[in-house]
């Protein structure tokens, strides 16, 4: 199997922790051949974890005029995604690139465009539309198990402390992203509500800010329609701990899910099934190589998808600035 040589941009957190797990079970397929961040001192230390070791660069640009990898994994701040993803595209590198596409709905229509225009892949990392437990209950709500589905709830909460390592970094703490954590982490959940149940059509909600050391508001309630006609509430809050429930009732029966189980409740039955305990990283890189090497369709990192799912925040923080119901593809035109 011919191997996709990649380059990391980006040694933070996301790059350390979440992606490189995951690229180091994919050893077979992707190699790992070249790093840049910040600072040189912080690509070492990452290179250091990989075997073999990668070259450093000095500089983004150096890497990328190198000619020594065929993609790159953008594992940045979002505000950064706009300017690097369009340098990587015109070296005719192909692009994976942490969610979300970008700090609001303009510069990610700019970034689609970029994508409009080129022949290599830009792929949006977005691991929640790759998370088996979603995927699953997809297909058990397309084939009627609770029959057509009317009602659909999430709450998800995370505090994140003061010394949280994702809240210290600097970009979070004066988030130019829309609405800060709201955006940042509510996109994941938004991807997985519109892969369970379609695209939203309309949002109305309200914010509040719990933690001043977040920087923007952390709390968000939400009232989605869907396109199916299901109506639905979510509620996620950064700045308080009070669980995680996820709940779609039907004209036939309800479904829970709860981590990796999905549990269904019909008329005299009961019944929980379980899917893979994966947090999506593998299979995302998985499909993003099938994807440059084998053509397969970009469907689970469409730069398109993953822009409709900031729009529907970006819709959420509108309708509370000004007190109105917003039709998410109002904010597409």
């Amino acid at each position: 199997m011919e191997k996709l040589r990649l380059a990391i941009i980006g040694c933070g957190i996301a790059a350390r922790e979440l992606h490189l797990p995951a690229l180091k079970k994919l050893r077979d397929r992707i190699e790992i051949v070249a790093l840049a961040s910040r600072t040189r001192e912080k690509a070492k230390r990452l290179s250091q974890m990989i075997e073999p070791e990668p070259r450093v660069f000095d500089t983004v640009d150096e890497l990328m005029l190198s000619g020594i990898a065929e993609a790159v994994d953008l594992a940045l701040p979002t505000i950064l995604n706009p300017e690097f993803i369009e340098k990587a595209l015109k070296c005719d590198l192909h692009v994976i690139a942490e969610k979300p596409i970008a700090i609001n709905v303009e510069n990610g229509k700019k970034v689609l465009a970029l994508a409009k225009r080129s022949n290599k892949v830009l792929y949006i990392a977005e691991n929640y539309r790759h998370i088996p437990v979603y995927k699953k209950a997809c297909k058990m709500i397309a084939s009627a198990e609770i029959g057509k589905p009317v009602f659909f709830f999430w709450k998800s909460t995370k505090e994140m402390k003061e010394k949280n390592k994702y809240a210290m970094t600097s970009w979070r703490k004066e988030p130019a992203h829309i609405a800060g954590f709201i955006s940042d982490a509510g996109v994941h959940h938004i991807a997985a509500a519109r892969t369970m149940l379609g695209d939203i059509e309309e949002v109305s909600a309200y914010l509040k800010r719990v933690r001043d050391y977040l920087g923007a508001e952390d709390t968000i309630t939400m009232n989605l329609l869907f396109e199916n006609g299901a109506i639905g509430n979510y509620i996620a809050s950064y700045g308080l701990e009070f669980g995680n429930e996820i709940s779609i009732i039907g004209t036939e029966g309800n479904m829970y899910i709860e981590g990796n189980k999905i549990k269904v409740f019909t008329a005299g039955s009961q019944k929980t099934m379980e899917a893979p305990n994966s947090d999506g990283f593998f299979e995302e890189f998985s499909d993003f190589y099938d994807v440059v090497k084998f053509g397969k369709e970009n469907l689970l990192g469409s730069p398109a998808q993953a822009l409709k799912d900031l729009t529907v925040i970006e819709a959420a923080v509108k309708s509370f600035r000004e007190r109105e119901l917003v039709k998410v593809a109002r904010l597409l035109e």
